[in-house]
């Protein structure tokens, strides 16, 4: 009876294995590429940036512009943020106890 089981255990997990789609990134070696934007030998992908700070970082590796550019650009970039999102604190309610 215990070989059965055991049979069954075995045979279940091999068809589990089998049934599940391959992931969508494809082989371990195009998930590292997708996911850290590099192929298996290290080079960089071509892969554009998807914001502001992204193409400011970018920009910044590849020496178009320099530390102090980057850093006033961002607190540009922040300011912005600031005055089209203020951040709204909620009133302060006392505490949970009282």
């Amino acid at each position: 009876m215990l070989y059965v089981m055991m049979l069954a255990i075995v045979v279940g997990t091999a068809l589990v294995i089998a049934l599940v789609p391959e992931s969508p990134t494809g082989s371990p070696a195009e998930a590292e590429k997708t996911t850290h934007g590099k192929d298996a030998d290290g080079r960089t992908g071509s892969a554009s940036p998807q914001s502001l700070e992204g193409v400011l970082v970018s920009q910044l590796s590849s020496g178009e512009i320099n530390r102090r550019q980057y850093v006033r650009e961002m607190e540009r970039l922040a300011a912005r943020d600031d005055k089209r999102h203020p951040l709204v604190v909620p009133p302060d309610l006392g505490s949970a106890a009282a």
